[in-house]
């Protein structure tokens, strides 16, 4: 990534190190108005993650008051070494919200203080211990997002879109749609389910994609990153529907929050699998998620910049309709996790900014 430049900090004392996400991770370093980046690929693997430790031990030896940020995850291997160095060497330490991160990067990018974001990727730690995927903010504010579903197995779900797709069918009473040879399957699980065992709720936008892949027959297993999410956008490329068909896109408030419906979508999918090509389904299925997390942000603030961002955000399908719709993207960095140390830094100095935290 190029290095960022804030003119109106050159002076200021401030120093910050963020430790980004886990895949694809970079590190961030602010100092005297310049912000740049480390790249120290997958912190989950031990090799890396020495890597990014002896960077970050030789700035923090250079910079004795030194503020670290990182990402909310309680198990990310990026976010313990940020505590545990901040206490070593006696730093403070501040924690991003993953998808927060995300929509002050893309935000810092186009110098905007005041905004909407819809943030859409695979996996990111919730405020509320679920996992976020597909969410719409007001600032570091959480406005709008997907329809929880249940992930089977946590981390489990991420490679096996079954365990995304049955126990969505059946909640939505869809239970038809299960092949014949793995209903007994479906069953134990919807008792695993019931039990509350190993399961975690989700508003993934990236799981969401996987489960639809999963139903269309486009395959069910993810072997390498967003490979089902990739088939099912290159079979939407493929499509050729009238938009008329596309479902009204549901929308209810729930905890404050605006909630698009899924089950609705899968309701559809499964209702008119055999009637219509897997291409236009496909296609139909990008629409109404783009479609309703855009009526969710314009519902909140009809004037606000509106951008999007997120591991999603690669998906050309996505990308045309927000483009239309005036909706901001980046330009100079990657929507994905690359951006992520990027977004702790430009949110804590917004927060700064504001006085949040004092002097």
């Amino acid at each position: 990534m190029e290095e960022f430049f804030v003119e109106s900090l050159q002076s200021s004392e401030l120093v910050l190190l963020a430790f980004g996400a886990e895949l694809k991770n970079t590190f961030a370093f602010f100092k005297e108005g310049k912000i740049s980046f480390f790249c120290h690929g997958d912190t989950s693997l031990l090799d890396n993650l020495e890597e990014a430790e002896r960077d970050a031990r030789a700035l923090l030896s250079e910079n004795e008051k030194s503020l670290l940020l990182y990402d909310k995850h309680p198990l990310y291997n990026s976010s313990s070494l940020a505590q545990s160095l901040a206490l070593e060497f006696g730093q403070k330490s501040f924690s991003v919200q993953h998808h927060v991160a995300h929509a002050f990067a893309t935000a810092f990018e186009h110098g905007l203080g005041n905004f909407l974001a819809i943030v859409c990727d695979g996996t990111g730690y919730g405020e509320d211990g679920n996992i976020w995927g597909g969410e719409v903010f007001h600032n570091d504010k959480r406005i709008g997002r997907l329809e929880y579903q249940t992930l089977l197995g946590g981390d489990a779900a991420s490679l096996d879109a079954k365990r995304v797709l049955y126990p969505l069918l059946l909640k939505c009473n869809l239970e038809e749609k299960i092949p014949l040879e793995d209903r007994s399957l479906a069953l134990l699980w919807q008792r695993q389910i019931q039990e509350g065992f190993s399961c975690i709720e989700s508003s993934s936008c990236g799981r969401i994609f996987d489960a639809l892949a999963a139903l269309l027959g486009l395959g069910s297993t993810n072997e390498y990153e967003a490979q089902l999410a990739l088939a099912l956008e290159a079979a939407a490329k493929k499509g050729n529907v009238d938009l008329s068909l596309l479902p009204e896109c549901k929308i209810w408030e729930e905890d404050g929050l605006f909630v698009l419906g899924t089950c609705e979508l899968f309701c559809f999918v499964a209702k008119h699998l055999g009637k219509m090509s897997v291409e236009d389904l496909a296609l139909l299925s990008h629409y109404y998620l783009s479609r309703g997390l855009f009526e969710i942000a314009r519902r909140y603030d009809s004037k606000l910049p509106l951008l999007f961002s997120g591991g999603c955000a690669y998906n050309s399908i996505m990308q045309e309709f927000f483009r239309e719709r005036g909706v901001l993207l980046c330009r100079r960095q990657s929507p994905g996790d690359e951006q992520i140390a990027l977004g702790q830094i430009a949110y804590y100095l917004w927060r700064k900014e504001r006085g949040d935290f004092g002097g």
